[in-house]
């Protein structure tokens, strides 16, 4: 998102179940108005039934990620692991995603054929990898490590795309985390295709 956009006059119906409604006829939301949207939306979502403890859980939830939507035209700060295309360090910015429901995803996963690489990353996220190999002083495990890095430097590799694949329902939608932009996937219901969303340059 850059820029304010041209402000619209704002709707009653912000969060319909976990679809975002914007104004009818609206051309352009502004940055404000849409962030301010995607709150009211959160607060909607809050599940029936939760226990005392869990409700606790989840207010907290809702407070750390309440905190995080201004900063969200800056973007956001995850760290993928390499042994699922939907692994990622718990923080308060995937659990942005988790409360509204929707997947996040990656393709940087290491194919579970290659083991000794598997064995060495586990649950590793890639900050720690990268920690790895820079205090490994070029011992033959942080050269495995950055060899895996340096040759799927695109973040995606191809066991990883057909995970991604295998991932996603017919007809559903996804962010997708690669080269530190997140982006809109969609696998088509009927040719079973993935769709990439990707916006022009304004």
């Amino acid at each position: 998102m850059r820029g304010e956009g041209r402000k619209v006059e704002k709707g009653s119906d912000v969060c319909n179940g976990r679809q975002l409604n914007l104004p009818d006829k609206a051309e352009f939301v502004s940055e404000k108005d849409l962030l301010q949207r995607v709150a009211d939306c959160l607060l909607r979502l809050k599940p029936e039934g939760l226990d005392e403890s869990d409700a606790l859980n989840y207010e907290q939830n809702i407070s750390d990620v309440l905190s995080l939507v201004p900063s969200l035209p800056r973007g956001l700060d995850v760290n993928v692991q390499f042994n699922g295309v939907s692994k990622f360090e718990y923080t308060t910015a995937s659990a942005f995603f988790d409360l509204l429901g929707i997947p996040l995803l990656h393709g940087w996963v290491a194919d579970p054929q290659q083991n000794e690489l598997v064995q060495l990353l586990g649950n590793l996220g890639y900050n720690e990898v990268t920690e790895r190999i820079v205090s490994g002083e070029h011992n033959t495990e942080s050269c495995i490590l950055a060899d895996f890095l340096e040759s799927n430097a695109s973040q995606l590799t191809v066991y990883g795309l057909f995970e991604l694949n295998a991932a996603l329902s017919d007809g559903q939608i996804a962010v997708l985390f690669r080269n530190n932009h997140f982006h809109t996937l969609y696998k088509h219901k009927v040719s079973f295709r993935i769709f990439f969303l990707s916006l022009a340059p304004s």
